[in-house]
């Protein structure tokens, strides 16, 4: 594998604040980002100053400082579909990617995303149709809208920490994931965050979190949905009809609560639902269930 690296160490000048090195283009920043203050900082707004060096350098590497400032942002819409770029490495002083910062690249398999990051944008690794996992670092809450949409390649997703939301069409079409267990802070799923992830068999969702509609629709291959209940005191509802509509459900597992645990189940119109497995005593069941339910 061909791997060039071009030190075009530009200095243009004050006025622009624009720096070229290892190919990338830098330049200095004093705005805030989604209303977060960052102070003065570098941003990447170009991945190639030569473009005649697209489709021959397979490994791309941010820099995290330049004469002392840090480099906290990537800043630049992305539409490389002749790049080679295989591999993307972020320094931890990254704090926010962008709008389809890295959309498009058609040969990404890895992207080590910074333990510092905080925030990403839209279309963020839009249809990066060769990644095949990713880790959600501790520091990021929420995963925007279209974050990770049409990534064809992706197998599996983990979280470092207490994520919070995951916006609408977020991992919509990410064909090739076959399951998910999401951590127990998650509050929110947004409406088709999943929908024709059709090779995923298996859900674990924590009891509080609030599922918007078509979440998982057409995943046509899940079977088994697992809610866990965890620690948490507040009061939650899973619509089986709507958010995991078209879907091949057979199996609900409802994992034991706590008696002072209120949670609210509808399986109104559950289509292939046949077993409802409760990690519970019966006098339980029947204290969060109604007739009708049961």
């Amino acid at each position: 594998t061909l791997v060039i690296t071009v030190a075009l160490c530009f200095n243009a000048s004050a006025d622009d604040g624009k720096v070229v090195i290892d190919n990338v283009v830098y330049e200095l920043n004093t705005k805030d980002y989604l209303n977060e203050k960052y102070g003065e900082h570098y941003v990447v707004t170009d991945y190639f100053f030569d473009d005649s060096l697209i489709s021959k350098t397979t490994k791309l590497k941010i820099t995290d400082e330049i004469d002392g400032i840090e480099v906290k942002g990537i800043d630049h819409y992305s539409t490389y579909e002749e790049s080679v770029i295989n591999r993307i490495s972020l320094p931890n002083t990254i704090k926010y990617v962008g709008e389809c910062s890295f959309g498009y690249f058609p040969e990404i398999e890895e992207i080590i995303l910074p333990s510092g990051l905080e925030s990403i944008g839209r279309h963020c690794f839009h249809e990066l149709k060769s990644l095949k996992s990713i880790s959600i670092p501790a520091s990021l809450k929420v995963i925007s809208a279209y974050a990770f949409f049409g990534c064809t390649s992706l197998e599996s997703v983990t979280f470092e920490g207490d994520l919070i939301g995951i916006e609408y069409y977020a991992f919509e079409n990410c064909t090739n994931l076959a399951s998910i267990t999401f951590p127990n802070s998650l509050e929110y799923i947004g409406e088709e965050a999943f929908r024709n992830c059709d090779s995923l068999k298996k859900v674990v969702i924590p009891a509080k979190t609030k599922v918007f509609r078509k979440a998982f629709e057409y995943c046509d291959s899940l079977e088994k949905l697992v809610i866990d209940y965890g620690e948490s005191n507040d009061k939650g509802e899973i619509y089986i009809s709507d958010a995991f509509d078209a879907c091949n459900i057979k199996a609900i597992y409802l994992k034991a609560l706590p008696e002072k645990y209120r949670f609210d189940i509808t399986f109104e119109e559950a289509g292939n639902i046949k077993d409802i497995y409760f990690a519970g005593s019966p006098s339980l069941w029947n204290k969060h269930t109604t007739k009708e339910q049961r």
